[in-house]
């Protein structure tokens, strides 16, 4: 599908949102998987791939999908769409804050979908996805997720120091505050994360082997 496409259907998300139509919605955000889930860089360059990165997250939370794989792919791509998009309006603090706040609300609410990937990252050899997570090592996957939300609050502080007058910004930071011990936080390690996971996401999505 060509650019204008996509964006039509983003346009008829919207649309069908603000009227309510239920049905529709999600009629909707099915299609617009199915077209991403075939040419994810559509919109690479154009700044509406924040808005396809929130309809990723809006798939997800309203389970248009059953499927745990195809939910693993929404959640992904809905994290390299947010990246993205941090990049192409990075000299807008504006915009800066509403990507990165609801690139928090995407690792917070979804941190489980991502722990296969950092795993694979960290120590491939560890990854298996037909056994389950040895405790210790779901720990410090944890732990990791909660550092890269860690940092995006940090972030956010320096646009808007008021962000916590929100009340689910405040207390996504005092669980995050509260989970991480003073050893964990590392600044250059969140950053590395950050970087390591959109890396990973971006090769896999150029390969079109969206498999995670």
């Amino acid at each position: 599908m060509e650019e204008q496409g996509l964006i039509d259907i983003l346009e008829s998300v919207k649309s069908s949102m603000k009227e309510g139509n239920v049905d529709l919605t999600d009629e909707l955000l099915e299609e617009l998987f199915f077209e991403i889930d075939q040419e994810p860089h559509v919109l690479w360059d154009n700044n509406k791939i924040y808005t396809l990165a929130k309809a990723c997250t809006s798939m997800y939370h309203r389970d248009v999908f059953l499927n745990e794989e195809t939910n693993l792919v929404i959640t992904h791509l809905a994290y390299l769409y947010y990246s993205r998009a941090l990049d192409l309006y990075s000299k807008d603090a504006e915009m800066q804050f509403k990507i990165l706040r609801d690139r928090v609300l995407l690792l917070y609410t979804t941190s489980e979908t991502f722990y296969d990937s950092i795993t694979t990252i960290l120590q491939p050899e560890n990854n298996n996805s037909d056994v389950e997570f040895p405790s210790a090592l779901r720990g410090i996957m944890g732990t990791y997720m909660n550092l890269m939300v860690w940092s995006d609050l940090q972030k956010l502080s320096a646009l808007n120091p008021e962000y916590t007058n929100e009340t689910i910004m405040s207390d996504i930071t005092r669980e995050i505050d509260e989970q991480l011990k003073p050893e964990d936080i590392s600044e250059r390690r969140a950053n590395v994360l950050h970087e390591l996971l959109g890396a990973f996401i971006l090769r896999k999505a150029k390969d079109k082997d969206l498999n995670f």
